[in-house]
């Protein structure tokens, strides 16, 4: 087992005691400050001290060779550096092939149930994150998931998944040919054993991950109650910036994702070149969506899909709205003021806000920068 630390083998050894229970080994760290400490410490707790038996070597070679057939590797923080994202997370263990990405990183998530609507958007997101050099990181469920890695392998981009179970497992959650891909061309990522199964816990953990390491998270479509909107929580509160994709309001695969919009969860997402700037990508102002069409007999496109841009006279008749009525409006009355769609209003509003043109009062309502701040 010499690719495999003594710290990592320790690890290991404990994990399969606790019986894949990562929470009661981490506590056995940090109470003992190694696992190979843990593990001979008197004091250890007695469901592991009984889980280390004859039979757990035998267990933990077996666990490592499942990982060697799909030519992973096993390591953990104290002898591999994780990446800064995930530093204050750091598991126990991770079982990865491939490897780490360099540069931006942006989770595409969503439904499993996902129309043709919420695929073209997220293979949108997947090639034109690979052609700018962003990775995309996702479960690799069906779906959203799926649709966005295949576009970024298709693209020649990276692709990464973070799996609820064990790298040399299979689950029907995730389609095996996509599997097949990210082990060959892609980074698969787990922090269970080997050959752990999923569970309901192990999908929901496995979400911190995904939020960890993105930069920015992007909900496609979701449900209220679905991992998606997991996902998007563990961002909000590691501070990254979450965005969703406003759907059709009659599709409950469009509940979530449009819940997050209008609780203000997310910032709603219709142009790339908003994503641009957050990720330092300008040329992402260049990107379109595909168009689509009201109706077969209606030659009017849903979005115009022009290229991302500060509309100045538009953005001065904001401005100017705002001032006549004292300092201070919301977006129905902004809209009102200056007879536009709400759809375009909230983008213009997005983009003076993003440029420092615009900011917002405690009441929530915008408020005019004739100085462009900072």
């Amino acid at each position: 087992m010499n690719d495999v630390s003594s710290e990592t083998l320790a690890r290991l050894q404990l994990l399969v005691a606790a019986q894949g229970d990562s929470r009661l080994v981490e506590q056995a760290i940090t109470k003992f400050g190694t696992a190979q400490l843990a593990a001979k410490a008197p004091a250890l707790r007695s469901r592991l001290k009984a889980g280390l038996t004859a039979d757990t070597s035998s267990i933990v070679d077996y666990e490592i060779n499942a990982a060697r057939k799909v030519g992973a590797r096993i390591i953990n923080g104290s002898d591999q550096s994780y990446p800064d994202a995930l530093s204050s997370i750091d598991p126990v263990l991770f079982s990865i092939r491939g490897s780490w990405p360099s540069g931006p990183v942006v989770a595409v998530v969503g439904s499993r149930d996902a129309d043709a609507y919420g695929l073209e958007i997220a293979s949108t997101l997947g090639q034109v994150c690979a052609q700018s050099g962003v990775s995309v990181v996702s479960g690799a469920a069906h779906g959203i998931d799926a649709a966005a890695l295949n576009a970024t392998l298709d693209a020649g981009g990276t692709a990464l998944a973070f799996l609820g179970f064990g790298i040399a497992h299979r689950a029907a959650t995730v389609p095996s040919e996509l599997l097949d891909r990210l082990l060959s061309v892609g980074t698969v990522i787990s922090e269970f054993l080997p050959t752990a199964r999923g569970s309901k816990t192990s999908y929901l953990a496995r979400n911190r991950l995904i939020a960890a390491l993105a930069d920015v998270t992007i909900v496609v479509q979701a449900k209220v109650k679905s991992g998606s909107l997991n996902t998007a929580k563990h961002a909000k509160r590691l501070g990254r910036p979450v965005f969703a994709i406003p759907g059709d309001v009659g599709v409950a695969i469009n509940e979530g994702s449009n819940h997050l919009i209008s609780s203000g969860q997310a910032q709603m997402l219709t142009h790339l070149g908003t994503l641009g700037r957050m990720l330092g990508r300008p040329e992402l102002k260049r990107a379109r969506w595909p168009a689509r069409f009201r109706a077969a007999d209606s030659p009017r496109k849903l979005a115009d899909n022009e290229p991302s841009r500060l509309d100045l006279t538009a953005s001065e008749r904001v401005l100017a709205a705002i001032e006549r009525a004292g300092g201070a409006l919301d977006r129905i009355q902004l809209a009102a003021a200056i007879a536009s769609d709400l759809s375009v209003l909230d983008e213009l509003l997005m983009e003076l806000e993003l440029e420092g043109y615009v900011g917002r009062d405690p009441a929530g309502r915008y408020t005019a920068r004739r100085t462009k701040k900072g």
